[in-house]
């Protein structure tokens, strides 16, 4: 029996990644089937580093979202210092599986699942950034929804993890290339939320397509003046703008984790589903039962892309049936109509009995629903300058309607004119700050930063406050202020 610190008998290696191993243990002590999640399985972790994860840990399993993959407990091992993780065991594994097949309405729960679990996550006090969104960090829970996992481990417990080679003999680095924005590869390269959005564009583009929009080289490619390429295939304009507006270069054009929940609520719930159940070919209009309630999945059926054999058979029987009933109700027209006119008696004969001709159209409708194609209808424009997150991130979003786009206005401070949304007369939201003179610069940390006559700050204010942004001196400087990042 292989144990790990003396307890966790290792089933199955699920995956390994830079910093980790996962395995599919049995927990000897409650028999209970789980996900084992070790750190630095090459050697062993500094103490500093395993100071600063058991601190991390803390926020972790304060982090209660059903889109976020909680870990139930944190331990060290007593034999290698190596910490570890315990956390659920999801049995469909990750989304690798589903690179290049996702249906659009699928593609929308995705977003709409890890959209929710980052708004959570950013909204935390400190925000949590998770630095490295991709298909392998996404799960398929037991209860359908999608999870994110390997949250909150931040550069700093990366860094002190002691490096080790991978199977191909190459060093390994935090984070993924191929899901990185431009900005992390530029001078300063901390993580802001934007971070995130970039990536989480780039996993929905790779699962749609079934390649990543800018290869292996990620956002470094598009920092060399690539642009970002149209998502192929048939799919609704929407779904692709958004998309597009998540790939941004530029971090403050994308939209928030808050936002982008909003706009794929909306879309999900106006997407329904025909589902087949393959085994008695019977079709029911449920359009969500076997993800969101845990049954067993059945051949999805969503109009455009249809694939499944069962899907043409379908469409054949529903027309057959169609023209049979057309045929029949013309049938009946005609000779109702005609009279003998060989005949002596000038009496018409008795008219036959037929069906209304709207109740023909409506069962020649019924019969065709079940096979009718269903397009995602197109939302109102999309605002490209995402909003703060809510307060309470965790809250459920009932309505379907979506939040109209806001247009940027002018706002005249005085000292300064604020390029952006405004709340109340204060700037809110993204935008560019023209100052006329000097004047500090209003932030949450409140450092009593000092802008002179033309400097500029790109960046995102929370009620008149300065959050985050990039402050562009008159005199050629530059200045990143990333507060409470």
């Amino acid at each position: 029996m292989d144990l790990f610190d003396g307890r966790y008998e290792k089933i199955e290696l699920i995956g390994r990644g830079a910093f980790s191993e996962v395995w599919k243990v049995t927990d000897t002590q409650t028999g209970v089937i789980m996900a084992l999640k070790i750190y630095t399985a090459q050697g062993d972790m500094d103490e500093d580093g395993i100071k600063m994860l058991t601190r991390e840990f803390a926020l972790m399993i304060d982090a209660d979202h059903q889109n976020l993959l909680r870990p139930s407990y944190f331990g060290v091992s007593k034999e290698g210092k190596q910490p570890y993780l315990t956390l659920p065991y999801c049995k469909r594994g990750n989304i690798n599986k589903m690179m290049g097949d996702m249906t659009e309405r699928e593609a929308w729960k995705l977003i709409r699942d890890i959209a929710s679990a980052l708004a959570y996550l950013h909204a935390m006090n400190p925000p949590i950034i998770h630095q490295d969104i991709k298909p392998a960090n996404i799960l398929i829970g037991n209860d359908g929804y999608y999870k994110l996992s390997d949250f909150g481990v931040s550069t700093k417990v990366q860094s002190s993890m002691k490096s080790f080679k991978n199977d191909d003999g190459d060093y390994t680095s935090a984070g993924t290339i191929s899901y990185m924005a431009p900005e992390k590869f530029s001078q300063d390269n901390r993580p802001i939320m934007a971070n995130d959005i970039y990536s989480l564009g780039a996993t929905v583009f790779e699962m749609l397509a079934g390649y990543l929009p800018f290869g292996e080289d990620g956002g470094l490619i598009q920092k060399k003046g690539a642009e970002v390429p149209v998502l192929p295939g048939n799919y609704s304009p929407q779904l692709k703008k958004v998309i597009q507006e998540c790939l941004d270069e530029e971090p403050w054009k994308r939209p928030t984790a808050s936002k982008l929940e909003e706009i794929a609520i909306d879309a999900f719930s106006k997407s329904p589903t025909v589902i087949i159940d393959v085994e008695q070919e019977t079709v029911s209009d449920n359009t969500i039962q076997d993800a969101e309630n845990g049954s067993p999945l059945k051949t999805r059926v969503e109009g455009e892309g249809c694939k499944k054999p069962i899907c043409k058979k379908s469409t054949i029987i529903g027309s057959i049936a169609a023209i049979a009933i057309l045929a029949i109700a013309a049938y009946f027209l005609f000779f109702s109509s005609s009279s003998d006119e060989h005949a002596i008696d000038q009496t018409p004969p008795p008219a036959i009995t037929q069906p209304p001709v709207e109740d023909i159209k409506a069962s020649v409708e019924e019969i065709k629903a079940p096979v009718e194609e269903t397009k995602v209808e197109e939302k109102p424009v999309i605002t490209s300058e995402p909003k703060v997150v809510s307060d309470e991130p965790n809250k459920t979003i009932t309505s379907s309607s979506t939040t109209p786009a806001t247009t940027s206005k002018e706002l005249d401070l005085g000292y300064a004119v604020w390029e952006g949304n405004s709340v109340d007369g204060k700037p809110d939201g993204y935008g560019t700050m023209t100052f006329r003179k000097s004047h500090r610069i209003d932030s949450r940390d409140e450092q009593g930063r000092i802008a002179q006559s033309g400097d500029k700050v790109n960046g995102n204010y929370v009620n008149g406050h300065l959050d985050y942004g990039t402050w562009i001196k008159s005199d050629g400087g530059q200045e990143d202020i990333l507060i409470g990042q």
